[in-house]
């Protein structure tokens, strides 16, 4: 019996198409509902490429072994998905709001990575996805402006890119 191929997504073979034609994109504020999460996860799995999250949730998921406590230490994280990779700054802010999915089916044609100081703020996400066959690549970047901040990841993302661009010059 001959084996099937997988089907897969034509633009993202095609190197006249912009990487960025290669990807599904949904932007959702969640309200830190972990319920919600989940199910949004699962009824984008198969139509989305990259979930942006704003007021993710971040909670309790279970108590590891340790050795001080006989209950465990708690771990705290992000709703997990099989089908998603999941991208946030929670361990370094304890203050972030954010994270970005990544749908783990295209990491058969692209890479990952993320440098979660690249910008220096709790609620700036930054991430490239390069495509293998021929190496171009895309930078994202997840912002959320929280109401209360008084535009402070505005700010910092703008401080940035103007650091940047005087640096060009």
């Amino acid at each position: 019996m001959k084996k099937k191929s997988p089907t897969i997504h034509p633009p993202m073979f095609n190197s006249d198409h912009s990487i960025l034609s290669s990807f599904s994109f949904s932007f959702q504020n969640v309200h830190k509902n972990r319920k919600y999460t989940h199910a949004l996860l699962e009824s984008a799995s198969s139509s989305c490429d990259v979930l942006f999250i704003q007021e993710a949730h971040f909670g309790f998921i279970r108590n590891t072994v340790s050795a001080i406590s006989e209950s465990g230490d708690p771990i705290f994280g992000p709703v997990h998905h099989a089908s998603w990779e999941c991208l946030h700054k929670q361990a370094i802010y304890e203050n972030s709001l954010m994270c970005v999915y990544i749908n783990k089916r295209i990491f058969h044609n692209f890479t990952l990575h993320t440098d979660p100081h690249m910008i220096p703020h709790e609620n700036i996400l930054t991430f490239t996805l390069t495509r293998i066959i021929d190496n171009s690549s895309a930078l994202l970047v997840c912002v959320y402006n929280r109401p209360s901040s008084n535009n402070s990841a505005i700010h910092c993302l703008i401080s940035v890119v103007d650091g940047s661009a005087q640096s060009q010059k």
